[in-house]
C-alpha cells in the first residue's frame, strides 16, 4: 500500500504539495526511513554543495 501512494521518482510537485509532504513527515512519528528502509532525507554540508560546483 505504501508503494502505491509513494510520490514515484521524476514526479514534479507543486509547492503547496511539498509544503504538505513535509508538513506530514514533521507530523509523523517516524520519517526518516521509507518502509523498505531507505532513508527519505539526506543533508549535505555546506563544503560538499561547494565541491560539487568546484568551489572548495
Amino acid at each position: 500500500m505504501a508503494c502505491r501512494a509513494a510520490v514515484k521518482a521524476g514526479t514534479e510537485l507543486s509547492e503547496p504539495e511539498i509544503n504538505n509532504l513535509l508538513d506530514e513527515m514533521a507530523a509523523a512519528d517516524l520519517f526518516s526511513h521509507c518502509p523498505h528502509g531507505r532513508p527519505v532525507v539526506k543533508q549535505f554540508s555546506t563544503l560538499e554543495v561547494k565541491k560539487w560546483f568546484h568551489r572548495a
